[in-house]
């Protein structure tokens, strides 16, 4: 058990075995809550730790993102060309 002190702000430090421990990192966050009568400092779950690694596939994202972005670019020269043709005349 620690005992803190809490500045004029309502600042305390966790303790560095507590926060490695419980995996919290500078600037990460916290959720602060009530549990039955106590105040209780929890870790916030992290969206992209807990993300990594759900989505695996078959080639580099690096390589996938490439394909697409190459994909896009040529559909965009497409409607580019498809716009500058000269409307034809009539008369």
């Amino acid at each position: 058990m620690h005992r803190m002190s809490v500045t004029q702000k309502g600042q305390l430090v966790i303790p560095k075995e507590l926060r490695d421990k419980h995996g919290i990192a500078p600037n990460s966050e916290v959720i602060v809550t009530e549990i039955g009568g106590h105040i209780a400092i929890l870790p916030a779950p992290d969206a992209v730790r807990q993300g990594r690694g759900m989505v695996r596939f078959d080639r580099p994202v690096a390589d996938l993102l490439k394909e697409g972005r190459t994909e896009e670019f040529q559909h965009d020269a497409r409607l580019t060309r498809k716009r500058r043709k000269p409307a034809s005349k009539s008369g």
